[in-house]
């Protein structure tokens, strides 16, 4: 716990906001997603990534997606859904058997 607490964890304040908002209007017939995958981006949509497959299907069994993943991608889902966004998620790996998972929990795009 001592590395967690300290480590230099980002301050929003730190960064400058002001040009999002024009930088939105520009591109606004298209969905936009920042940073990397893993780490969720929130412009005019929620753009999440989780590794949840791999080339022999899903990684981890039904009972583990539901106690360790599906709280906290349920978390993001509603987010976006509460501000009027779309919910997207990109995933390596092959996601078909959880696919229907993903769309009950409020999944809008997969990126692949």
């Amino acid at each position: 716990m001592d590395d967690v607490e300290n480590y230099p964890w980002p301050n929003p304040d730190d960064f400058d906001y002001s040009g999002i908002a024009q930088q939105c209007e520009r591109v606004q017939d298209f969905a936009i997603c920042l940073g990397g995958a893993g780490d969720p981006d929130i412009v005019n949509g929620v753009c999440l990534g989780e590794d949840t497959g791999n080339q022999n299907g899903r990684m981890v069994s039904p009972k583990d997606f539901d106690e360790v993943f599906r709280p906290r991608l349920k978390r993001f889902y509603d987010l976006a859904h509460e501000f009027g966004a779309k919910a997207m998620m990109h995933s390596c790996g092959d996601t078909h058997d959880i696919m229907p998972t993903f769309i009950e929990m409020g999944l809008d795009i997969k990126l692949i």
